[in-house]
């Protein structure tokens, strides 16, 4: 077949001649050689290059068809050049990034990356509240620099804002220290992890390592205005009201609670129990995670079983999945909204100030833990209960007596305990029920 034969052609597909198994495809008037050959029964097609004559195409068809012959597919060929091509024009663009690449976008990178993996499946508000941290914190200093040019002494400036608050400033490290171990893992920073406080960094901040505290005091009711409390979740009927209500019954943590599922309690036994699974405890592999429940607990998980009877979650959302961390100081917000406007004194801790000097919203931490353990602080009650028993309740880790003791002992004084808090935080709401 001639050129001109080929534009006589109307469009369709046809052996072009010259060469066994040479073909061409005329579609609108573009023309595109290609090779057909059967292989154990199966039709192969493989393209020729784009934009080449006819005399060019017999010429390398040639070539194909010897390959052919010779048991080779030289569509593999064809596609391993490719890949080798693409290889060496992404190594050449890795590190062209590697030395362009600011931080704030390896940072977006990263918390694209955490989002496609299902980092924060179980947490709406986890990739927020890293960013909302970034922004606050790392970005007004390392915003643009290029990754690979941030020191140490950058780092340090970064955290020295709030290094003296102990879970403030440990939040804030450890997401710079994972951010770069991406980034040393992609190419965009060259070297050990800066974000080390065991090295360089741990020297810098030395100075306000030493005058860390513990722990932030987060707002809390005064353990007075917890029946009052109780009953105003109770009656919102919510799965977010009835979770802070039963964090505050078992003095947990809010995201034991959230993630909490049927199968992880024990109802039907002397001392009902709740099992809290490793992950999601914050004291991982430091000891106890059994919470015993009162009976004004198994009440409120009776309440869920009547709101979501068929969840395998015992507080889920509206849309079936886990609540977000957030959902506590979503729901105090709104309820103090209402009971602003009905005229009635909202959910404060008169003891915690904000910038403007008015007493600041109460937490579901601060109310859940440390309102349970003012109360067992007082006078009375610490002579009453035992207050290694009581820290239990707590989940924290108490040194051993003597050496060494059995936690289980404690199993009866720990139940006295949740009994006797159970009983007056539902001390109002029984006696409206009744």
């Amino acid at each position: 077949m001639t050129n001109r034969q080929i534009a006589q052609r109307n469009d369709g597909v046809f052996a072009v001649g010259g060469v066994v198994g040479l073909y061409l495809r005329k579609r609108c008037g573009k023309l595109r050689f290609l090779m057909r050959w059967s292989s154990n029964g199966v039709r192969r097609d493989c393209y020729l290059p784009r934009n080449i004559t006819l005399s060019e195409a017999r010429k390398l068809a040639v070539q194909y068809r010897l390959k052919i012959d010779s048991g080779i597919d030289p569509r593999i060929e064809k596609k391993e050049r490719e890949i080798q091509s693409l290889t060496k024009v992404q190594a050449l663009d890795k590190q062209i990034d590697c030395l362009k690449k600011s931080f704030r976008s390896v940072a977006m990178e990263w918390l694209e990356y955490q989002r496609e993996i299902g980092v924060w499946k179980n947490n709406e508000n986890g990739e927020h509240s890293a960013y909302l941290r970034l922004r606050k914190y790392a970005f007004p200093r390392l915003e643009k620099k290029a990754t690979h040019e941030i020191t140490v002494q950058d780092i340090a400036e970064v955290l020295t804002p709030i290094w003296d608050r102990k879970a403030s400033g440990d939040k804030l490290y450890y997401l710079l220290r994972r951010i770069f171990a991406y980034s040393i893992v992609h190419g965009y920073y060259q070297g050990e992890n800066p974000v080390d406080k065991n090295g360089i960094l741990g020297v810098l901040l030395q100075p306000l390592t030493i005058q860390r505290t513990d722990g932030e005091n987060r707002a809390a009711l005064p353990y007075e205005r917890i029946p009052e409390f109780m009953v105003s979740l109770i009656e919102n009927r919510s799965a977010g009201a009835l979770a802070v209500a039963f964090s505050i019954l078992t003095a947990t943590r809010f995201k034991a609670v959230r993630l909490a599922e049927w199968a992880e309690f024990n109802l039907n036994t002397p001392i009902p129990s709740w099992e809290i699974p490793i992950e999601h405890d914050k004291n991982k592999g430091k000891g106890l995670r059994t919470i015993v429940l009162s009976p004004q607990a198994l009440q409120i998980l009776e309440m869920m079983k009547g709101i979501r009877a068929d969840e395998k979650i015992v507080f889920p959302s509206l849309r079936g999945k886990n609540l977000s961390d957030s959902a506590p100081s979503r729901m105090i917000h709104y309820m103090n909204e209402q009971r602003l406007l009905q005229g009635s004194k909202p959910w404060v801790d008169p003891n915690m100030l904000d910038e403007k000097g008015a007493p600041m919203t109460i937490t579901q931490h601060g109310t859940a833990r440390s309102s349970f353990r003012t109360y067992f602080s007082s006078e009375e009650n610490r002579k009453k209960f035992d207050q290694e028993a009581v820290e239990l309740c707590l989940l924290h880790k108490v040194k051993p007596l003597n050496g060494a003791y059995d936690r289980s002992l404690l199993l009866k004084a720990r139940y006295e305990i949740m009994l006797e808090w159970g009983k007056f935080c539902f001390s109002l709401y029984n006696k409206k029920a009744i």
